[in-house]
């Protein structure tokens, strides 16, 4: 049996300083320079196999993959994030749980704003409720 300590943020955390002061923490290391950020799509071609997910074309897509948005937020703000709070596992972090929570949050919404979730848990186009 293998086990390997989590460490879990948010993407938007990581121009946030304590994202990167707890990582260091749990890698038992001073401090990580972190003032530069290049992502992975940095040699990408504007425009070419883009989509735009909130056209129109895609609600009926995004309506089935908010599902899975939402089911992810709430089991990891029900369930993840309070083992990341308990003193006892140090094998489970994440910079500021309370904060992480917040933004994954977020993710029960349609970030097009179109899109409402109905009380059976399924997501409908706002002029249809």
């Amino acid at each position: 049996n293998i086990t390997n300590p989590i460490f879990l943020y948010e993407l938007s955390q990581l121009n946030e300083d304590y994202l990167w002061q707890d990582l260091a923490n749990m890698l038992d290391v001073e401090e990580i320079p972190h003032d530069i950020h290049e992502g992975s799509h940095k040699n990408r071609v504007p425009g070419k196999n883009r989509i735009d997910i909130c056209d129109a074309y895609y609600d009926d897509f995004r309506s089935m993959i908010m599902l899975n948005a939402y089911n992810m937020s709430k089991w990891l703000c029900d369930f993840f994030v309070p083992l990341a709070k308990e003193e006892s596992r140090k094998d489970v972090v994440i910079a500021n749980p309370d904060e992480f929570c917040n933004l994954v949050k977020d993710y029960a919404n349609d970030p097009c704003e179109r899109l409402v979730r109905l009380d059976n848990g399924t997501y409908i186009r706002k002029e249809f409720q």
